[in-house]
């Protein structure tokens, strides 16, 4: 429900980690990307205790309610009457009830208790831990009137008696009562006062004010009965659930607002280690790639400049002996010169070939093209099937850039031997074009094919060249796709950028030639 509607509410027991119980409310929420992917859910659980004790005391009341009303009908007083104020106090629970909005609720709650009592003004004053009205909410007045008055009440004279003492406060003229202190300018007279305070478990969270009761047969103006201070009391009682709510409420807001904070801080850090770990792993892994293309470099050389060499200058030693010796010598020792001589030139050929394999020069001093024409020739020297390579010229005047060449040359050959090795084809086909701002390079064969699901990765079932390929594409900037299915072939693609600035014809000649 919570991934379907954003979030779901509910309630149930819960265990403190001391064991002990409580009634818990809990808000199960879908936490998503900022593009609406599914993260993850939280949950918010808060004790509903005090809330399921307001349900209770609710309940008392309405108990009592119900009980007062079956009084008022035995005795048949004043039906009218007790039944229009059934209906206020009815309609001020139901604002509670509704779930409206808190300051909604409390609106309601005045205009009742004004209805209920019969008073021509009333308001509900809000106060914080201190006492200090934090919120003041009038009926009765406009709210032309209501801005004409000024800030908010600072709890002096009988507000202030009534906050101070906490026991309901009635007046019978506001002027003559020794702890009035007047009225502020552009606020209406007023005469008769009923002020109720609003507990809620033994704690002040605000008042209830009434002022100026009507008489029920005109206009004149009377006193305040304690049968009002009792309707007044138990509309309190609903206003405290009421503040209490809009406490709660509040309250869960501003957790709800704390943890979107959070949690967009806490995307923004995991994105942005993301992104480092990313630009890290990336740079690593060129540093791998590059320390290998220096390390082949280094090994090709060593082969051509000392083994490759000692081999050549063996075969000349081998030569020159057999020129030295006389006519009856050479019959002698021929058939082993010979033999030595087929096995340093063998050996010569395959360091030569090996020292191709690391790093060829034709890469180097020519180009992707003709690198890619050479392995397509290597790979057909012993290749029982057909080897077709078909490359657009010019690559490196377009832009390809000596890192891209080197990556599509890699990624070529291991895609070639990986053909070779395993596909049992009968045709290996390389193309290489190039176009407005990519170059592309296909290497398809008609093959077994393999599992593209089960080699999503290196393991140690195989799959490491496929992630090297990859990652030779992502470090250039280029994107490599593979298709494959068992018994159909495999077709590698992969789509470099072309760099801004095409390298010039003779770029190539800054490169270390090797070889």
């Amino acid at each position: 429900m919570a991934r379907a509607e954003g979030s779901v509410h509910f309630e149930g027991w819960r265990t403190r980690k001391d064991g002990s119980r409580l009634w818990g409310e809990a808000v199960l929420s879908a936490v998503r990307s900022g593009e609406g992917v599914l993260l993850g859910f939280s949950e918010v659980t808060k004790d509903g205790s005090e809330r399921a004790d307001a349900r209770r005391q609710i309940e008392a009341l309405n108990a009592q309610l119900t009980e007062r009303v079956e009084d008022l009908r035995r005795a048949n007083v004043e039906v009218q009457q007790r039944n229009r104020q059934l209906t206020v106090v009815n309609a001020a629970i139901a604002a509670i009830s509704e779930a409206l909005d808190p300051r909604e609720v409390l609106q309601r709650i005045v205009d009742a208790a004004r209805e209920l009592v019969g008073a021509r003004y009333g308001a509900l004053g809000v106060s914080d831990d201190s006492g200090r009205i934090v919120e003041f909410i009038t009926s009765g007045i406009t709210p032309q009137e209501r801005e004409a008055i000024g800030p908010l009440p600072q709890g002096h004279g009988l507000l202030g008696a009534l906050i101070t003492e906490g026991a309901p406060l009635r007046v019978a003229r506001i002027q003559d009562d020794r702890r009035s202190s007047g009225f502020p300018p552009n606020h209406p007279p007023m005469t008769t006062l009923l002020g109720v305070p609003i507990h809620f478990q033994s704690e002040a969270v605000g008042d209830l004010y009434l002022t100026d009761k009507i008489s029920a047969v005109g206009e004149a103006e009377v006193e305040f009965s304690e049968e009002d201070e009792r309707l007044l009391i138990l509309l309190a009682n609903h206003a405290a659930v009421a503040i209490t709510n809009s406490r709660l409420y509040n309250e869960a807001k501003a957790a709800r607002d704390r943890l979107q904070i959070w949690n967009e801080r806490l995307e923004l850090e995991v994105a942005e280690r993301t992104r480092q770990i990313g630009e890290q792993s990336r740079d690593l892994t060129r540093r791998v790639l590059q320390a290998q293309e220096e390390e082949r470099k280094r090994i090709a050389r060593e082969l051509h400049d000392e083994s490759a060499q000692s081999l050549s200058t063996l075969l000349i030693g081998i030569d020159l002996l057999e020129q030295s010796l006389s006519a009856e010598s050479q019959g002698a020792v021929r058939e082993p010169l010979d033999r030595l001589r087929r096995l340093a030139k063998g050996t010569l050929d395959e360091i030569r070939s090996l020292s191709h394999d690391l790093r060829p020069t034709i890469l180097d001093d020519v180009g992707l093209e003709a690198a890619l024409e050479w392995l397509g020739a290597e790979l057909a020297q012993g290749f029982r099937g057909e080897v077709r390579v078909e490359v657009e010229q010019g690559a490196r005047q377009a832009g390809i850039g000596p890192e891209g060449e080197l990556a599509l040359f890699r990624i070529a050959q291991e895609a070639l031997n990986n053909a070779r090795k395993y596909a049992h084809a009968s045709v290996i086909e390389v193309g290489l074009i190039v176009e407005a701002r990519e170059a592309r390079l296909t290497v398809r064969d008609d093959g077994t094919g393999f599992d593209l699901a089960a080699l999503q990765g290196p393991t140690r079932d195989g799959g490491l060249g496929l992630y090297g390929m990859r990652e030779r594409a992502a470090l250039v900037g280029g994107d490599l796709e593979i298709e494959s299915a068992p018994g159909q072939g495999t077709r590698i693609d992969v789509r470099l950028p072309l760099l801004e600035e095409p390298a010039s014809a003779d770029s190539g000649n800054a490169r270390d030639n090797t070889c």
